[in-house]
């Protein structure tokens, strides 16, 4: 008898035995077929498998190196190979498995989707183009491919060719998530507006969430006879922008009032989700459930107000709210941009961010504090006040810490623009695309398309955040980009005492700038127009005693504003949840 025929029934009972998650049982089979046929590829190939589904990567791996000896034409052991060092984060030695396994199947498009995304971790942003694109040539309609090459685009600043991909993979029923991604990127679009975004946002919303059942509330007891519920919904309780706006209202409510319900989507803790859990009342951890089960626990809360932090940034948690699972919803802090669900009844803003007449943009009521959507606590480690770089070195610094993605080509020509009306002065980019030697290489060249030769700028990695604050003692005026402003580095270039000039727009997202600069009452630095924009830095910059003067007194006046006021703003935000349940 053929002895391929022997071992096909036990790796059959095996399979059997793995579907219905009898791992151990499955390995014994498997174990004992070896003793009969010692040399047999195909079973230690199933045997790293099943070891593998039980996450025992050093018994999987020792197999799946024994299958790839004894079947020396199948691709797959070196791509299970592949990624066993992926979960165990050595991430060279997975793309030298993967690399083997294109080398025996060369049109393996799983195996390239998986390099493409390895090489991502890796930062080897230009390798991974040319994986995606591989892949895409072999299997042009797989949504997956798609997307994964549009995301990798945009992050690499190539916004146009990125949207391109997106639309590709959104062309038959989007997945929510897909969908999301391509809402987010519409953002950094310069050319985009406002009525054309927020169309695309309450399509997602109806597509996604009109369909998703609702529920009916009520409450054991009424509103009067207990304290308020204010339920928030998050997958950034950690050291993130998100909380560095969260925590004043955490640390000032008022506990005889107010009980705070945290619902956590975080993967990966911190010492600040640590932290964060010692100020709310309760903590639900949401990340290992499903979308049923969170809605289920918020509504066995009984929460009164339900706040989402995180909009298209985490939209598994929008689809929470998809279910009005509270009787009333809020969207606030962590996105900046309707939601576009008809189930989320209000938004919370300010007057500077969304003023008169936007209102329409939006599929919620906007709700006002007075003075900023934004709170700062600044963090206790960030240096002093150090005195002006210029004076120092001779010439202006401007600098941006702001995400890469934001440097559209518009922002780029401007930016050469008022470096070519300051000759001297030097732009320094701090960002963790700088970590990249394709996007360094790319950044140069896209400012030499514009004058602006290499030796006028300074692209430096990323650093940890007290590093990355200590950077702005080389930076004499920070530049904000457009459409898509700062925020917590709007936060922190003021913290540090560096004027930032700003180009205030129609939407939320890009007038975040000029809503901090009007709060600390610096509505000088706020331009309309692009002209006035290198105006103003121009101004700046040709007054070294003024700007010397301006990094001296920022910290004051900004630890002196409502922007860094935690116990008022705890109270304005307390009034709008009252305002709303009463």
């Amino acid at each position: 008898m053929d002895k391929s025929m022997d071992t096909q029934a036990p790796q059959q009972k095996a399979a059997a035995l793995m579907a219905e998650k009898k791992y151990q049982a499955a390995c014994k089979l498997l174990h004992d077929q070896l003793k009969v046929t010692p040399n047999n590829g195909s079973v230690c190939e199933t045997l790293g498998e099943a070891y593998l589904l039980q996450q025992h990567y050093a018994d999987a791996a020792k197999h799946f190196y024994m299958a790839k000896q004894l079947m020396p034409t199948n691709p797959n052991p070196n791509f299970q190979l592949g990624n066993i060092y992926v979960k165990l984060g050595r991430f060279e030695e997975s793309c030298q498995f993967y690399v083997n396994a294109l080398r025996i199947s060369p049109n393996a498009v799983q195996v390239y989707e998986a390099l493409a995304k390895t090489l991502v971790k890796l930062q080897a942003y230009e390798e991974a183009i040319k994986a995606y694109q591989r892949a895409i040539k072999i299997a042009p309609t797989l949504a997956s491919l798609q997307l994964g090459l549009a995301t990798l685009l945009i992050e690499c600043g190539e916004l146009e060719q990125g949207l391109v991909h997106y639309r590709m993979a959104l062309q038959s029923k989007p997945h929510p998530i897909e969908h999301s991604a391509f809402l987010f990127a519409m953002n950094y679009r310069p050319d985009i507006s406002a009525s054309m975004v927020s169309d695309w946002h309450r399509d997602w919303g109806q597509l996604h969430t009109a369909h998703l059942p609702k529920y009916a509330h009520s409450n054991s007891l009424p509103a009067a006879a207990r304290k308020v519920r204010i339920g928030l919904v998050s997958s950034d309780f950690y050291r993130h922008p998100v909380t560095y706006y969260l925590e004043p209202f955490l640390e000032h409510y008022d506990r005889s009032r107010f009980e705070i319900f945290c619902y956590s989507h975080v993967v990966k803790q911190d010492e600040v989700t640590e932290r964060l859990k010692t100020q709310a009342d309760h903590w639900r951890t949401i990340s290992t459930t499903n979308i049923a089960g969170a809605v289920a626990t918020i509504r066995q809360d009984e929460v009164d107000v339900l706040v989402d932090l995180s909009g298209q940034t985490a939209c598994k948690l929008l689809l929470i709210f998809g279910h009005k699972p509270a009787s009333i919803q809020v969207s606030w802090l962590g996105y900046f941009n309707t939601s576009g669900l008809e189930s989320m009844d209000y938004l919370i803003t300010d007057p500077h961010s969304s003023p008169a007449g936007q209102s329409v943009y939006f599929t919620e009521q906007l709700l006002y504090m007075p003075y900023n959507r934004f709170c700062y606590r600044p963090p206790e480690y960030a240096p002093e006040v150090n005195a002006l770089p210029a004076l120092q070195t001779g010439y202006i610094t401007f600098g941006c810490f702001n995400n890469y993605l934001k440097l559209n080509n518009k922002v780029i020509a401007l930016w050469a623009t008022l470096l070519n009306a300051f000759p001297g002065s030097k732009l320094l980019l701090k960002n963790k695309a700088m970590n990249d030697a394709f996007l360094r290489k790319q950044t140069l060249a896209n400012f030499e398309k514009y004058g602006i030769s290499a030796d006028r700028l300074l692209l430096e990695k990323t650093s940890p955040h007290p590093e990355l604050l200590a950077a702005y003692s080389r930076v004499d005026i920070a530049l904000d980009p457009f459409p898509f402003t700062g925020g917590l580095t709007t936060s922190e270039a003021l913290w540090m005492g560096v004027p930032v000039v700003t180009l205030a727009g129609e939407t939320l997202v890009s007038r975040q700038g000029a809503a901090f600069l009007t709060v600390i009452n610096k509505t000088e630095w706020i331009a309309t127009r692009k002209t006035e924009y290198v105006s103003i830095a121009c101004a700046l910059a040709g007054d070294l005693s003024a700007l010397a003067g301006h990094r001296q007194s920022l910290r004051a006046q900004i630890q002196g504003s409502p922007l860094c006021d935690g116990k008022q703003f705890a109270r304005d935000l307390q009034a709008l949840f009252s305002g709303i349940i009463s």
